[in-house]
């Protein structure tokens, strides 16, 4: 639900790799602000001391979807910037909206303001196009089997499936697939569009041979230590009073814990060169200037080996989650069969590469430094609860992290944009598909590169960007 934006920094790399301005952050500008409607935080509800700064410029309102900020603050994001001040971390006053993101501050979310709920691209652009358009047909609960093509490989329709029921659907302009990471590169395989090898493995007949379908995935792995503390968390719904208390204050007046998505104050930062190797100090150079290492969330809930969270064994808990924003492992996404309605097979291969080894140890004692400042001491309760402070070396924290790593569902970059005739390119800078005609593919699949941070925004202001090439002909 956080809705910061790429920075400029990722975006220049973005237009360089494509070769074509138009991506630019100033340019992009017009089509973030075209997604959605801005409301202010609320003064009223929110704890004065959870200040969230924010540029009015780069908003805009009469966008689909509805940004803004829960009417609840967590209690520990205060303590939290202290922390961050303590370690160096400066505050951010755009609020990772205007291109800069190094620092830390209070992203806006898809929230709903009139009623505390998430704003979706089903709740905002769905509905209102289902309101509104005369030619607009929705088939629920149907799955896409294969894109077809006639005899020149321009794509001419789906074959779909519902109630197990095969059946056409006509294209007589475009197809344009937006299913995500994972399921566009499935797609297009079944389809005949991916890598030779794997295409004619499965007996699925070559369209296109793009060995760049469903390669290059990128994702943030994530990480974090959990400890107790003193102030009111999620973890607190293990609490019946507590959660009788906040469903009370959502019910009656859009207050309280339950209008909160588990964390709301993000921080990114850079390692220095005390924290890894020359050799992956060098590496990550090649990464833009303001390009950040690191990205904490904060989650406040016991995490652990819980992927989505917890209550933890007592009390309230806090999670300083740290993500790595500059990896060098790269992941994939194959197909099973020729069939979709096999689940397609992800290889994320998080912590591949050595120096994304190097790299998440020193960024997990990083954030074991958030709850050990003197400025955020007074809230915790005890040593810290996950893994625990005997596992103190490179190898035992790494061993930890092999088991607890997570995925940030940041999965993008598996059907990478680049120039045409470069071997990993699978999509143009509109999202026409390389070696057909008449095929689009628009989601985070199609990014040349995973900026830092959470890539929702970026993908409505992507869509934005070539629904605009498809209205003036591009």
């Amino acid at each position: 639900m956080w809705f910061p934006r790429a920075h400029a920094g990722a975006l220049k790399k973005w237009a360089a790799l494509v070769g074509d301005n138009s991506f630019l952050f100033e340019n992009m500008l017009p089509y973030y602000k075209k997604v959605s409607t801005f409301t202010p935080p609320n003064k009223k509800t929110r704890i004065t001391n959870a200040t969230t700064p924010y540029d009015a410029s780069v908003w805009s309102i009469g966008g689909p979807v509805q940004a803004s900020y829960p009417n609840w603050a967590n209690p520990i994001s205060s303590w939290i910037e202290k922390g961050l001040k303590a370690m160096g971390i400066p505050a951010l006053s755009g609020g990772l909206a205007d291109g800069k993101v190094w620092g830390y501050g209070y992203p806006a979310s898809t929230i709903d303001p009139a009623q505390e709920s998430r704003s979706s691209s089903s709740t905002s652009y769905l509905r209102e196009a289902l309101k509104k358009s005369t030619n607009l047909n929705l088939y629920k609960n149907t799955l896409a089997k294969k894109i077809t093509f006639d005899g020149s490989k321009k794509a001419t329709g789906a074959i779909v499936s519902a109630g197990g029921v095969e059946f056409p659907l006509t294209a007589t302009k475009e197809v344009i697939v937006s299913a995500g990471f994972a399921r566009s590169p499935q797609l297009l395989m079944v389809s005949g569009i991916g890598p030779a090898s794997t295409l004619q493995s499965f007996g699925v007949p070559v369209v296109a041979d793009l060995p760049g379908v469903g390669q290059n995935m990128w994702d943030h792995p994530l990480v974090a230590p959990s400890y107790r503390v003193n102030v009111l968390t999620h973890s607190g719904f293990s609490d019946p009073a507590v959660v009788a208390e906040h469903t009370a204050l959502y019910r009656n007046s859009l207050t309280g814990l339950l209008t909160n998505n588990g964390g709301d104050i993000l921080a990114f930062d850079k390692f220095n060169s005390s924290q890894v190797s020359k050799g992956t100090a060098d590496a990550l150079a090649a990464f833009s200037t303001d390009w950040p290492s690191l990205m904490f969330m904060f989650l406040d809930a016991y995490l652990g080996y819980n992927e989505n969270g917890g209550s933890g064994p007592d009390g309230n808990y806090a999670s300083p989650m740290i993500a790595l924003t500059a990896p060098f492992s790269r992941g994939n996404v194959t197909i099973a069969s020729s069939d979709t309605a096999d689940n397609p097979i992800i290889s994320p291969n998080w912590l591949l590469d050595p120096r994304d080894q190097e790299q998440i140890i020193a960024a997990f004692r990083r954030a074991r430094q958030v709850f050990t400042q003197k400025e955020t001491r007074p809230i915790v309760i005890g040593d810290e609860v996950f893994p625990g402070l005997d596992v103190q070396s490179d190898a035992q924290i790494l061993a930890v992290l092999k088991k607890q790593v997570f995925s940030a569902y940041h999965g993008s970059c598996t059907c990478a944009m680049g120039p045409k005739g470069e071997k990993m390119s699978v999509v143009g800078t509109e999202g026409r598909v390389y070696g057909v005609r008449g095929l689009r593919v628009v989601d985070a699949s199609i990014f040349p590169v995973l900026p830092p941070g959470a890539p929702q925004h970026t993908v409505y202001a992507l869509a934005e960007k070539i629904a605009d090439d498809i209205l003036t002909g591009n």
